[in-house]
């Protein structure tokens, strides 16, 4: 078969951040779709796949095969970059989606082959963005890009960073939005979509916390800063 392959808008974005001639290596790929895809379009001169279930990974060995690529897509049975070290391909993008933000970090900070110049990692957390941005951001991880899409009715984020062993200091709101994305927001309408969303969010977050007898300092001036941002939408 010689179609390409159909990504939805979320894993489309991840793919748009991938150079080109990128030697990828997509973890936890499920079934092989952002990979496949890459191959089917030439962007990626090597792209491999890996997950830690024999199922999904199944699936995506039949999808190779499917899109005539069986021979070109390598496929590990593998948690996290725990084969990166010993496989020689020399990956230079790592893509990560669908994962929660501290299993992200995790990921990155239990292998040596993530601190490593000139390797670009695509990070899309579906919880937590702000626990990843405050590990990428203590250990040297800058980020060079950032997006928050739409796709089905729910909001991804999506972070690109390399690692410059330069730490750096975030505050609250840019560790839950992203300083790119708050840099950049005139130009992308989800950004405030998603501002919106978390107003309602704090709002009765700071109303039970102040309920329980908490502390509502830090949320208080997050829900402040979201509260400038969305004005800005109209």
């Amino acid at each position: 078969m010689n179609d390409i392959i159909k990504l939805s808008p979320r894993l489309l974005t991840a793919a748009s951040y991938v150079k080109e001639g990128a030697r990828v290596l997509d973890v936890g790929t499920d079934h092989a779709f952002v990979p496949i895809y890459l191959l089917q379009k030439g962007r990626a001169s090597f792209a491999a796949g890996s997950d830690i279930n024999p199922g999904p990974l199944k699936t995506a060995k039949d999808n190779a095969v499917k899109f005539g690529l069986e021979n070109k897509l390598k496929l590990y049975l593998s948690d996290g970059l725990s084969l990166c070290e010993c496989d020689g391909n020399k990956y230079d993008h790592i893509i990560i989606c669908g994962m929660g933000g501290e299993l992200i970090s995790s990921i990155i900070a239990s292998s040596p082959y993530s601190f490593r110049s000139g390797l670009r990692f695509i990070l899309q957390p579906m919880t937590m963005p702000d626990k990843l941005r405050l590990f990428l951001s203590q250990n040297g991880f800058t980020v060079t890009d950032e997006t928050i899409i739409k796709d089905g009715g729910k909001y991804y984020q999506f972070v690109v960073c390399e690692y410059f062993a330069r730490p750096y200091t975030l505050s609250p709101t840019e560790m839950l939005l992203g300083r790119v994305n708050i840099e950049k927001r005139k130009n992308n309408s989800a950004f405030y979509e998603y501002a919106g969303s978390l107003i309602r969010i704090y709002r009765q977050k700071i109303y039970g916390m102040k309920l329980g007898g908490e502390n509502t300092e830090m949320e208080g001036r997050i829900y402040s800063d979201l509260l400038e941002l969305y004005k800005e939408s109209g």
